[in-house]
């Protein structure tokens, strides 16, 4: 049986990847080894695509550790990488083996937004709107998007949290409120809270002059 563990892996980036494998024959096996076949995948190894032990005891593992570099157009998601494992088995006829399969690989994606202020009416003592538009830059999706603003120099009109749900990559999202501006010493302080693309919940505190 296999099982692998990887580092975080970025488009353009290398990542180390431990994959197990368990013998769970009832014989020792011997001149084990697992070769990575990438021809065919947006992927490449560092230091070489194949991995040996000498043997694999019934009922032991062995772990076999590959660099793996994905290339800058791959796109973030989950990825099959075949690969080649062979063995001798030693029953006393050194009985060689040879497996094709795929192990699952998963490409992350960094997050990177900014934040821009926009608004209509911003003269002090008139109802106006105040904006926060929301760039995502990065590579992968963000969800479930929220926004709570903090009045500071200005008075809310409507609910102090905006939900906006998903900017996708390369996209914008704006939350807008109608407000009532008070004071050319105006503030935009907000929370945004959002899931990004490997599902982690994250918080970023928005600070942002507003010009009155």
């Amino acid at each position: 049986s296999l099982s692998v563990d990887q580092q975080k892996l970025y488009p353009g980036e290398s990542a180390d990847i431990s994959i197990d494998i368990e013998n769970n024959l009832n014989d020792d096996v011997e001149d084990v080894s697992l070769s990575l076949d990438l021809a065919n995948t947006l992927f490449t190894s560092i230091g070489g695509s194949e991995s040996t032990q000498d043997n694999i005891n019934s009922d032991d593992s062995e772990t076999f550790d590959f660099d793996i570099k994905a290339s800058q157009s791959v796109k973030p998601g989950d990825y099959n990488i075949p690969y080649t494992l062979t063995y001798i088995i030693d029953d006393g006829n050194s009985t060689k083996k040879t497996e094709k399969a795929t192990f699952g690989l998963t490409v992350g994606a960094k997050t990177e937004l900014t934040y821009t202020v926009e608004t209509e009416k911003n003269v002090v003592g008139q109802k106006g709107k105040l904006s926060l538009k929301i760039v995502n830059k990065g590579l992968g999706d963000i969800r479930f998007v929220s926004v709570k603003i903090m009045p500071q120099g200005f008075d809310l009109l409507s609910s102090d949290t905006n939900y906006i749900g998903t900017v996708s990559s390369d996209d914008f999202e704006t939350a807008t409120y109608d407000v009532i501006f008070n004071s050319q010493n105006t503030k935009l302080s907000a929370t945004v809270t959002y899931r990004d693309f490997e599902n982690k919940q994250i918080s970023e505190n928005i600070n942002l002059p507003v010009k009155v």
